[in-house]
């Protein structure tokens, strides 16, 4: 059933007007709707026809936008409140309408009363949705805005086979997860140096503002390949798993082997398999959910299989899809997959707890704090990490304010522009604090804040926050 509440507003006309700011642009009383946006649907086409238009794809059947409808309800249910709009960082970005999760649930309105088919311009302005889940946090309606956001993905990429290259290349980065060294070692030499060597204007679009992207060096050697599969330890008290990552394996080998250290020193034994697959966001985020099922079915039977009595993870993402979307997608029914979600925890949980401890000295310095979003909003956790940080001895910590990097994964990949201006206050913000570390629990947001505060003129350090309590971070 409808919700009583609903606005009745035409959908698409809402969603599809001129870029809006709500400090310029009248606002409804009754509606609350910027006026703007409430326009016929002749002058919408005009300021936003391209997702009528650019590259349309005919819905003939209902089997077409199937992928919609066991959300059908929930995207009705949307009230048009405009609460989203505040946190949104696609739109405090651009201040277009149809780039806010209000103006996104219209546009499937209009697909599901068959007012609008699957075009290019739809699916351009569902993929720059971050993920951030910022949204879902303060709606009124309680949606599970983000779930919706991925079945729309997933429906679209069935019908039009779009981000194919990208897919295909998060595919290969998840195979390489698990690849031989030598595989790695080659691929990161050559990537480097062919990245180093080509000017960047040829680099687009990584090349802005006269300077190239930072990237972090491709390991020579994954995690795993340093770690082997297991930590063993005399006497321990008890076994866990980790769970390390794709970016943690194949960028930041130091990352996981904190968290060894740690949790070795706590007296605690750790699994860390060569053989663990992705977790299988990336492949959702980008409208895959055969490999992302894949994935999470093979990592279920690997890890339930270890005789641990945790799951412990160092990317709030992996933490998100393990712990919140892995039974959602296999089947919440399956108890499986429920006993092992109930088992993983993020590590920052584990520290925050006292579980485990400070593993070797800190850096005396200036350390700030940068919020994952799927760590603040997914996970719902914020003050722990600041804790864990204000408590270490010799750190000096600064609060910076919790803005997002705008990096999100594939996301500053695809839409490299908006990643920028997503994460240009954010950069400011630490730049000006004057901080020597920002302590992160995200390996993408690592990647993507060490370059936007390149870009701010700013000489801090990204590291996770395991390294930091590891005392693993020279000075």
């Amino acid at each position: 059933m409808r919700s009583a509440f609903r606005v009745s507003q035409p959908r698409p006309d809402q969603a599809l007007g001129v870029p809006v700011s709500s400090s310029s642009m009248p606002v409804n009383d009754t509606t609350g709707i910027p006026s703007g946006s409430e326009t016929d649907l002749a002058r919408t086409r005009t300021a936003c026809g391209s997702c009528y238009t650019w590259g349309q794809t005919t819905m003939d059947s209902g089997d077409d936008k199937s992928f919609l409808h066991e959300h059908r309800e929930a995207v009705f249910r949307c009230v048009k409140c405009g609460a989203c709009q505040a946190v949104c960082p696609t739109y405090q970005a651009t201040g277009d309408e149809a780039q806010v999760a209000r103006g996104r649930l219209s546009l499937l309105e209009a697909v599901l009363d068959g007012r609008l088919g699957i075009t290019r311009g739809l699916d351009e302005r569902i993929s720059k949705c971050l993920g951030c889940m910022a949204c879902e946090r303060i709606c009124p309606s309680g949606l599970q805005i983000h779930d919706i956001f991925l079945a729309a993905r997933s429906g679209m990429t069935a019908a039009r086979d779009s981000h194919r290259l990208t897919r295909q290349a998060v595919r290969s980065a998840a195979r390489g997860s698990a690849s031989p060294s030598s595989v790695i070692r080659t691929a990161g030499i050559v990537g480097e140096a062919v990245y180093n060597i080509l000017p960047g204007s040829r680099l687009a679009p990584w090349w802005r503002d006269g300077r190239k992207r930072s990237l972090p060096p491709l390991g020579r050697k994954t995690f795993t390949d340093i770690a082997g599969d297991e930590t063993s330890l005399s006497g321990a008290r008890r076994r866990v798993a980790l769970f390390p990552g794709c970016a943690t394996n194949l960028v930041y080998p130091g990352t996981g082997l904190a968290a060894v250290k740690l949790l070795a020193e706590a007296g605690i034994e750790v699994a860390h398999p060569r053989t663990l697959q992705c977790c299988g966001l990336p492949f959702l985020s980008l409208g895959d959910r055969e490999s992302a099922r894949a994935a999470a079915e093979e990592n279920l039977s690997l890890l339930t299989g270890l005789g641990a009595d945790t799951i412990v993870t160092v990317c709030s993402s992996c933490a998100l899809m393990l712990k919140a979307l892995l039974p959602r997608l296999l089947g919440e029914e399956r108890e499986d997959a429920a006993a092992l979600a109930a088992s993983v925890r993020d590590i920052h949980e584990l520290l925050a707890g006292g579980e485990l401890g400070a593993a070797g000295p800190q850096p005396a310095a200036r350390v700030t704090w940068h919020d994952p979003c799927h760590m603040r909003h997914g996970l719902g956790m914020s003050a722990a990490p600041r804790d864990i940080l204000a408590g270490l001895g010799g750190i000096e910590y600064i609060e910076t304010g919790a803005g997002c990097c705008g990096g999100a994964g594939a996301f500053s990949f695809l839409h490299y522009d908006l990643a920028l201006k997503i994460g240009r206050p954010r950069a400011e913000e630490i730049a000006a604090a004057g901080v020597d570390f920002v302590a992160t629990g995200c390996p993408g947001c690592r990647t993507h804040l060490t370059d936007v505060l390149r870009r701010a003129g700013s000489d801090a350090r990204v590291v996770h926050t395991a390294e930091l309590v590891a005392g693993l971070v020279e000075p």
